[in-house]
């Protein structure tokens, strides 16, 4: 990856940072024998290094960033594992007057408008499964892209309701607005596909709990403190209600680990 990407600092500073996407992959690769997933966002291929990938696994990694995509396929050249595609994700195929912003290791979209015409061209999620038969069972579906999550989401509601994978997607009030996104609509869009619960990190990676998308005073609550604090966003992960098991097993497990840790902070500083 290039100095300027932020990955190894926040690391550094917060070791919890992004390790729940290690905890959720080893869960369902525990559960469902493989891990097959779907990497919306894939940058330069630390969330497929993340997952710790076994030789069962199987990965679709998807980038819209020609820079990042590049680095992409550098990473993972030897991989027979993984297949990289380079688009740009929406609800909709369609053209629009947007443009990339690249910084400090990630990259998001902003509406162009000094443009008089589209600038950038975007497909479904759903028409690239449809390229990609083999991924149409996924079993993990990842997105991080900015503010551009609930579009992505949308445009991939059939992979959703048939195949039912565990999701972990980014919501950042901030960036949703900036993008003309309603804040609260991935929620609902997910519950009628049958995803009534989702448990909260915090972008530092660490537990903040389960709500049930009926709570609305406390998901309105919880999205409104993210709007109030600077550089404060979400990490979102749910389970189809098919598998409610997995889903209260897996949260239950996450608890301890925030317990165990919390209890290891506490006894180093005793003195």
């Amino acid at each position: 990856m290039r100095l300027s990407h932020e990955l190894p600092l926040n690391r550094n500073v917060f070791p919890t940072y992004a390790d729940n996407l290690t905890r959720i992959a080893a869960f369902i690769r525990g559960s469902w024998r493989r891990l097959s997933m779907i990497d919306v966002g894939s940058n330069v291929g630390d969330s497929y290094c993340l997952v710790n990938p076994q030789p069962a696994d199987a990965f679709l990694l998807i980038e819209g960033n020609p820079h990042y995509y590049e680095l992409l396929v550098a990473n993972t050249a030897n991989e027979e594992s993984v297949v990289c595609v380079k688009a740009l994700l929406a609800d909709t195929p369609t053209v629009s007057s947007h443009t990339l912003l690249t910084d400090r290791g990630t990259a998001r979209l902003v509406i162009d408008k000094s443009s008089m015409e589209p600038t950038l061209t975007f497909t479904t999620l759903d028409t690239i499964v449809d390229a990609h038969t083999q991924f149409s069972s996924a079993n993990l579906l990842k997105t991080d892209v900015d503010g551009f999550d609930t579009k992505v989401l949308c445009g991939a509601q059939r992979l959703i309701a048939t195949a039912k994978p565990v999701i972990f997607f980014e919501h950042d009030p901030s960036l949703l607005e900036a993008n003309s996104q309603p804040i609260d609509q991935i929620f609902s869009t997910l519950a009628d596909l049958s995803y009534s619960e989702f448990i909260f990190y915090d972008n530092r990676g660490f537990l903040m709990g389960m709500i049930r998308v009926d709570d609305k005073s406390r998901l309105e609550d919880t999205i409104s403190y993210a709007r109030a604090q600077q550089d404060c966003y979400y990490d979102v992960c749910c389970f189809s209600d098919a598998h409610a098991r997995s889903r209260d097993e897996f949260l239950a497990r996450e608890r301890e680990f925030y317990a165990n840790l919390a209890q290891s902070a506490i006894t180093s500083r005793i003195p």
